[in-house]
């Protein structure tokens, strides 16, 4: 009995420390974040996010609205269409910073099949 505790522990530790490994690319993102200050630098940011975690092929080429898209499409419900609004020079707003810490936080590296068509 010892013996299956223990090693319960011991997976659930291991378990811990890999998922924290493995989530270390949005904590990076995330103090990232607070050092920029204009939409393209938010928008370079979040594309380095990305490529942390998605295929290169998939993200590397994307560039406004297909940009805007596949974000959101990485994580429903979140608005970050202000990435493409203007020559990306402008300070960034409260609302966006917001959006972009709630992607870095909560996008999906598996992308649901039946999601991807109904945009």
């Amino acid at each position: 009995l010892l013996a299956v505790v223990l090693s319960l522990i011991l997976f659930l530790a291991w378990s811990m420390v890999e998922q924290r490994r493995r989530n270390a690319y949005r904590r990076a993102g995330l103090l990232l974040l607070e050092e920029v200050g204009t939409t393209y630098e938010l928008s370079v940011l979040l594309k380095r996010v990305a490529l942390a975690v998605f295929p290169r092929e998939e993200v590397a080429s994307l560039h406004g609205a297909e940009w805007v898209e596949f974000l959101g499409r990485t994580c429903p419900g979140v608005d970050l269409a202000a990435l493409v609004a203007g020559d990306g020079t402008a300070e960034i707003e409260t609302a966006l910073k917001e959006a972009a810490a709630y992607w870095i936080r909560n996008h999906r590296t598996e992308v649901d099949p039946l999601m991807e068509g109904s945009s």
